[in-house]
């Protein structure tokens, strides 16, 4: 998945997990509270979902998405692989759509679901007008879309926010796997409350401490790494703090691959080039690489990328063509297109030294 520098503090709330919804009134629907039922005018793909029957028995990642939505076409693929890994451990994947003014029709979801067919792989259900938006979204003044909730084989809501960020498909594997801490989560919910609060409010350097907090909660929380990047680049200007707090960062948590993936990703991939850190971008990223003995997609073509953005063309294609070797069906043809780049960039390099 690719993901968008942020870009001021507003970006901030956007992104927060627990800033997705409207400010303002609580709401009636929220995390711990047993999942509503479905009430569904036409089950589009696959069969009904009863949630109350599947208590005890499955995991349900309820998404609620439109055919208008532009990025709700990126969580398709995420959600289809999720399906696909988890579905044998009792996950069901269900996308929820309602009609509305905007040409969301019966008519034209049918088309849409056609049109993807196998990379649309999981249930998908037309709302019974806007009962279960209302019932679900609404109640959880969650305005945006995509919105999933995960509901626990105990039929409570582990989890709202968008489906697209990271920490997404990483709580769906807790939770799957019965590993999911909600208080830990509910602890990152509340920290990340406060460092919005003190970002807009303009303490940034209270901002940056919250974010750390986080991270020593999950060091791999790819919203506040993002964070503390931000903060220090768009708002301080402070690359040499930014050095300082990465350098810290890499040598406690090395040992930790999905967060060094996060931070090589983060410290080479946005910004200004003045702003980047290739020499600390390089080292985390190989500390992904190895720490996961090169058996990770991801953790491969993010060393590759390290490697060549110091010149490593050589080194970057042998580490992509592994990376193409180990990925998912999901993200083949991205891995393959940087793999296509590093040749063609090696080509054009021994074009120019010939004589």
């Amino acid at each position: 998945m690719h993901y968008r520098r942020l870009l001021g503090l507003l970006t901030f709330a956007l992104l927060s997990p627990i800033a997705h919804g409207q400010f303002g009134a609580a709401p009636r629907l929220k995390v711990g509270d047993m999942a509503p039922p479905l009430a569904i005018a036409e089950w589009v793909k696959g069969e009904p979902v009863d949630l109350a029957a599947g208590k005890g028995k499955h995991v349900f990642v309820v998404e609620f998405w439109a055919t208008w939505c532009g990025p709700c076409q990126y969580s398709i693929p995420e959600l289809t692989e999720l399906q696909k890994v988890y579905g044998d451990k009792g996950l069901k994947v269900i996308g929820v759509t309602s009609p509305d003014l905007r040409g969301n029709t019966l008519k034209a979801v049918k088309r849409y679901v056609e049109e993807r067919n196998d990379t649309m792989a999981y249930t998908v259900a037309f709302d019974d007008q806007t009962k279960t938006n209302d019932a679900w979204m609404m109640a959880a003044n969650q305005y945006g879309i995509p919105t999933a909730f995960i509901v626990d084989r105990s039929g409570k809501i582990a989890w709202i926010g968008p489906p697209l960020v990271p920490e997404f498909t990483e709580i769906v594997g807790q939770v799957v796997d019965n590993v999911f801490d909600p208080q830990r989560q509910e602890r990152i919910r509340n920290l990340s409350d406060a460092l919005v609060e003190k970002a807009q409010g303009g303490d940034l350097r209270a901002s940056i401490e919250i974010a750390t907090q986080i991270l020593e909660l999950d060091p791999g929380y790819q919203w506040a790494i993002q964070a503390v990047y931000t903060i220090y680049v768009e708002q301080l200007e402070d690359v040499a703090g930014l050095r300082e707090w990465a350098g810290k960062f890499i040598a406690k948590n090395r040992g930790h691959s999905r967060a060094m993936t996060r931070l090589s990703t983060q410290l080479m991939g946005t910004g200004m080039l003045p702003n980047r850190l290739p020499d600390l971008a390089l080292d985390a990223a190989r500390a992904a690489y190895e720490g996961t003995q090169r058996k990770d997609a991801e953790a491969a073509a993010v060393y590759a990328r390290a490697l060549y953005q110091i010149g490593a063309i050589d080194e970057a294609i042998k580490t992509q063509e592994l990376a193409v070797s180990l990925t998912s069906a999901s993200m083949a043809d991205d891995h393959r297109a940087l793999l296509a780049f590093y040749q063609d960039c090696k080509k054009a390099r021994n074009t120019l030294a010939s004589p």
